[in-house]
């Protein structure tokens, strides 16, 4: 009996300690800061930036219902990736394995007054990863062209 008793402790260590190991977003609560870098393109204008965003989780494991809040990009030459600046947060986001999507996205770039907004997919790099790849398109509201955040990663530490 004390060697079974010592097995199934064991074993929901192990369970418990791999579950402690999954995505972190879709761990009830938060929020979650996630950060990389990325390329902003608007026009004919591409600046290197860091991302960052919040993620959390109001539902349950299981079931989860994200937000996305205080998107935000920095650095950039002469810092005018800050010059962008994302409207109308938080987001509502959802996940299935391997996309992250957060709804409506709408972003203004201050130097010209040009606006994107749609949705943003996120692909997450591996299975049960905290890292997703970044390359997608901002469909333009106002301007020449549509707006691009890519050949990027954001990742929980």
């Amino acid at each position: 009996m004390k060697k079974f008793l010592t097995l199934a402790a064991a074993t929901i260590a192990l369970t418990t300690a791999q579950a402690a190991n999954a995505q972190t977003f879709l761990t009830p609560g938060g929020p979650y800061t996630y950060s990389g870098s990325v390329d902003v393109t608007k026009d004919s204008i591409t600046l290197n930036c860091t991302l960052t965003a919040d993620i959390t989780n109001n539902g349950t494991v299981g079931t989860p219902d994200l937000e996305v809040d205080n998107i935000a990009l920095s650095g950039g030459f002469l810092g005018l990736c800050a010059s962008v600046t994302f409207l109308n947060q938080p987001y509502a986001a959802t996940f299935s394995a391997p996309d992250l999507t957060i709804i409506d996205v709408h972003a203004r770039a201050a130097t010209n007054g040009t606006e994107c907004k749609g949705d943003l997919d996120l692909v997450q790099s591996a299975p049960n990863s905290d890292t997703f790849d970044v390359n997608d398109i901002l469909p333009k509201l106002s301007g020449s062209n549509d707006c691009r955040i890519d050949n990027g990663s954001i990742s929980y530490p």
